[in-house]
C-alpha cells in the first residue's frame, strides 16, 4: 500500500491511501478516536472508480503525526495478540 501526505500541519494532517484501504482507514479511524487529544479522525474515498481513500486526523493538543503513529503501532499489537498460536 502507497501512502502521500496531503497535509502536514503539527494539528492536521491528511494522508492519501493508494489501494484498498478501506478496512484499515476504518480500524485506524476507531483507534484514533480512542485518543482524548483526537478531536476528528475520519476517511474519504473521493471517487468509487478512484482506489484511493484520505484519511484525515485534527487533534487538539497533541502532534497528528505522532498520534497517527501511535494509533498504527496501538492496531498492530492489538492483530499480533489475536495470532492462533
Amino acid at each position: 500500500m502507497e501512502l502521500e501526505i496531503v497535509t502536514d500541519e503539527k494539528n492536521f494532517l491528511e494522508v492519501k491511501f493508494k489501494g484498498d484501504a478501506h478496512s484499515i482507514l476504518n480500524i485506524l479511524k476507531k483507534k484514533l478516536l480512542e485518543d482524548d487529544s483526537v478531536s476528528f479522525s475520519g476517511y474519504n474515498k473521493p471517487h468509487p472508480l478512484i482506489n484511493e481513500s484520505i484519511l484525515v486526523v485534527k487533534t487538539d493538543k497533541k502532534d497528528a503525526r505522532k498520534v497517527l503513529n501511535d494509533a498504527i503501532n496501538s492496531v498492530v499489537k492489538d492483530l499480533e495478540s489475536l495470532k492462533v498460536k
